[in-house]
């Protein structure tokens, strides 16, 4: 089953971050919890056909800790109106179990 919040990161060009905390509900359904506030470092770099960004999340912004060789469930996703979004993980989904694994070195 599922174990454990998801969280949700987006950042914009501008290095504005939307960010929620998602926790599973005892009606089966994620519940959003948007005040939750992350602390990041974030740069970003606009050229003229692409932006991209560089983050720092510490890791005691999710109440865990990390070790060689520990799997994490995660997707990356690029929100682009324009032309469309591109995700790690399809068809997206809040459940975790679906997410791809992110093995730490």
């Amino acid at each position: 089953g599922r174990s454990g919040p998801a969280y949700q990161i987006y950042f914009n060009p501008e290095g504005v971050a939307f960010d929620q905390k998602l926790t599973l509900g005892v009606d089966g359904w994620m519940d959003t919890d948007l005040a939750w506030d992350g602390d990041y470092e974030v740069a970003t770099h606009k050229h003229p056909d692409r932006w991209i960004f560089e983050a720092r999340i510490p890791l005691s912004e999710f109440d865990t800790q990390a070790a060689s060789g520990d799997q994490w469930r995660v997707n990356f996703r690029r929100k682009q109106p324009r032309v469309g979004n591109s995700d790690w993980q399809t068809p997206i989904d809040y459940d975790p179990r679906s997410f791809g694994i992110l093995t730490l070195e």
